[in-house]
């Protein structure tokens, strides 16, 4: 009986393995509605970030619906709720987490059913909040109803009955004004930015003064070159919740502008800790740095010759290469979180005639700050290929030790069209 029952875990282990997963769509506890494109076979995640100490919890809805479509719940028990993960720091008092819910797409005839999710408690009739995920499947998909995968696009919810924290007093989104916002977890971490004169930018920290814990700026009285638009404590925005809702989270804003490139601090420290304790449970660092002269696009890779550098986020992206020759691929990352860039397809690539010299070298930045990013480094050679059709280079960021699927960035080589 032990043997058949370690033999069924360790099947299921490899299955897990080996399985194809999209990316994540991720909801905060406001709900909303977001969509995500499907293949044949692949696996997703939706999460949703919840506090089941105070009653709620998450819930398939239209659980019959779904179990009578091409979409398999993975994960779901007998009260239709997936997996909570509770946040790491459990010394928090109240701290919530996510609500994991884990699908499969057995195959592909029409574009799958709505996956609906409420927030309520299991003895109230009525939620206080809802979720949608609209499932489509790819046009390659739809055509040729094969086993074929490729790299599934999901796009981040955004709550529609929530107030939100990174819009301006004229309900504009802060990106139609180039604003920029850093967003923590209630445990904290490290980040960075670059500024330049008048910029404006926000730092948002989730949090629950409930248990006593707030977020404030711990070096405000040393800021030069920064204005501080708010109190030093920030503004606090709760989640928006049923009234009655006890122990509900929400974020703490702090709003900043800077008055003086040249003089400009080397960071930003925050610290969440209750006033009346002489030491905090988490602190989050934001690393100042005078923004470059490069007119280039945020975000978008700037080519240097036969180098090419990507952000931490971007997810495609495209380099034109010669033959017989070296290039190099850069990727901005941050080894504290866990988190590592990866090469996935090194083998295709050698027999398409490149070869890796250079596979994932990390180079730290210069920033004295704890938990700083840095440079994934690769670098690649190309022989007199012949082959027209170029396989593309495709990297993850993820843990080593998760199942979860991690980032992906795929970058299409193109040969130069004087060889």
């Amino acid at each position: 009986m032990k043997s058949t029952t370690l033999l069924t875990l360790f099947t299921v282990l490899i299955i897990h393995i080996y399985t194809v997963w999209a990316e994540n769509v991720s909801f905060d506890q406001n709900g909303g509605k977001s969509s995500i494109i499907v293949d044949v076979n692949t696996n997703f995640n939706v999460e949703l970030k919840g506090n089941p100490t105070t009653g709620y919890s998450w819930y398939l809805e239209n659980v019959d619906e779904i179990k009578n479509s091409v979409i398999e719940p993975i994960n779901l028990n007998e009260e239709n709720t997936g997996d909570y993960i509770q946040n790491q720091n459990k010394r928090l008092s109240g701290a919530g987490g996510v609500f994991l819910f884990s699908f499969r797409v057995k195959n592909i005839v029409k574009d799958p059913p709505t996956l609906k999710f409420i927030y309520k408690r299991p003895w109230e009739s009525e939620a206080i909040t809802s979720a949608e995920v609209t499932v489509t499947c790819s046009a390659s998909s739809a055509a040729s109803a094969t086993t074929t995968t490729t790299t599934t696009t999901t796009t981040t919810a955004i709550p529609e009955k929530q107030n939100n924290p990174h819009k301006d007093d004229n309900g504009d989104d802060d990106n139609k004004n180039k604003k920029r916002t850093i967003v923590f977890p209630s445990d904290g971490g490290s980040d960075e930015i670059d500024v330049d004169q008048g910029d404006f930018f926000d730092v948002c920290l989730d949090g629950n003064p409930t248990t006593g814990y707030s977020w404030t700026l711990e070096n405000a009285h040393e800021l030069t070159g920064i204005q501080l638009l708010n109190e030093e404590g920030g503004d606090y925005i709760q989640n928006q919740a049923r009234e009655g809702m006890i122990g509900v989270g929400g974020s703490f804003l702090f709003k900043f502008q800077v008055m003086n490139v040249e003089e400009l601090p080397s960071e930003l420290k925050f610290i969440y800790q209750r006033p009346w304790q002489s030491k905090p449970i988490s602190t989050a660092e934001v690393a100042i740095t005078r923004a470059s002269k490069d007119t280039s696009v945020a975000s978008e890779p700037s080519v240097v010759e036969n180098e090419v550098t990507f952000q931490q986020n971007d997810t495609k992206g495209e380099i034109i290469i010669k033959k017989n020759s070296t290039f190099t691929i850069k990727i901005k990352g941050n080894p504290s979180t866990g988190y590592a860039w990866k090469l996935t397809n090194e083998k295709e690539l050698a027999k398409a005639g490149i070869t890796t010299i250079i596979n994932g070298k990390y180079l730290a930045s210069s920033s004295t700050l704890l938990g700083s990013g840095g440079i994934y480094q690769f670098q690649f050679t190309v022989g007199d290929t012949h082959i027209k059709n170029l396989p593309s280079i495709t990297f993850t960021n993820k843990r080593s030790w998760s199942f979860l699927p991690g980032k992906k960035l795929v970058v299409s080589l193109k040969l130069n069209s004087t060889d």
